[in-house]
């Protein structure tokens, strides 16, 4: 189911930004690159990866390959985001800490974690 979804929101992806999905290949980086970065993270939760090193260290041709640089550049604005994400080990007892979403709070969503350094309300 989850691969599907992940596929879905590809395709989604592709409509957004009006690209051709029997020719152009769409993925998080092309999403990424385009700016995109509500629409990655969202997809992301759909990606066939367990952890969020995961895409860092897919395969060129895989569609939830991302580039480190651009994505840690790229939420560096929502400081929550960017440490759960890039940050130092969390206090959770996990081995590398990264990647892990739980933040001091407890279990955190995407949207709290954006929620905290955004200007308007989201």
């Amino acid at each position: 189911m989850g691969d599907r979804m992940f596929e879905a929101s590809l395709q989604n992806a592709c409509i957004s930004l009006q690209l051709d999905p029997t020719a152009e290949s769409i993925s998080l980086q092309v999403m990424l690159e385009s700016k995109r970065l509500f629409m990655v993270l969202g997809t992301l939760m759909y990606a066939p990866v367990t952890s969020i090193l995961e895409p860092f260290q897919a395969q060129r041709s895989c569609s939830h390959l991302l580039d480190r640089e651009l994505l840690s550049e790229s939420v560096k604005d929502y400081k929550t985001l960017h440490q759960a994400l890039f940050g130092e080990p969390l206090k959770t007892g996990s081995a590398e800490g990264l990647g892990d979403l739980r933040t001091s709070k407890g279990d955190a969503t995407v949207l709290d974690l954006i929620q905290d350094e955004s200007a308007f309300h989201v």
